[in-house]
């Protein structure tokens, strides 16, 4: 798939899916292609979308990175991170599941789905909904916030 058809169809496929966040007075404060200083709209790496709830001082970051591995596999990778600015902490919604709910974790890459293309993007979109409204929504209306320790991954 040309790449940027690849983008619109994520970017898409997000904003449908994450459209519940509008309907909790959050706004999307940024659509970009360019995360890291070598970026640029001619050379798209990332694809970083947030939506912003002023009132409770939460912000909703998703990034997309598709890239190829070594061994030619197309590797299609997701982040999505709630950020509470107020306090400058943060709960990545993966590290969340694999700490708090290890028997429900599945890493946010497509290659964790069956399908085609969409049919595998769709079911991590699902997937990530599903647990922001099961788990963490009183973190998304601003009542609470949980503290979750990083996993450095036996980087630290």
């Amino acid at each position: 798939m040309e790449r940027k058809v690849l983008y619109n169809t994520v970017k898409k496929a997000i904003l449908i899916k994450f459209d519940f966040l509008t309907n909790k007075g959050y706004e999307i404060t940024k659509i970009d292609y360019a995360d890291a200083p070598y970026n640029s709209k001619e050379n798209i790496e990332n694809l970083y979308i947030s939506f912003t709830h002023i009132q409770f001082k939460r912000e909703i970051k998703l990034y997309y990175v598709p890239f190829q591995s070594e061994s030619n596999i197309d590797l299609h990778n997701f982040s999505f991170t709630i950020w509470d600015k107020k306090n400058m902490a943060h709960i990545e919604i993966g590290n969340f599941m694999k700490l708090r709910h290890k028997d429900e974790y599945i890493q946010l890459t497509l290659r964790s789905f069956e399908g085609v293309f969409e049919e595998k993007l769709d079911q991590l979109l699902d997937y990530v909904v599903n647990i922001m409204q099961k788990y963490l929504l009183d973190v998304l209306e601003g009542e609470k916030w949980i503290n979750v320790p990083m996993d450095w991954g036996g980087a630290k």
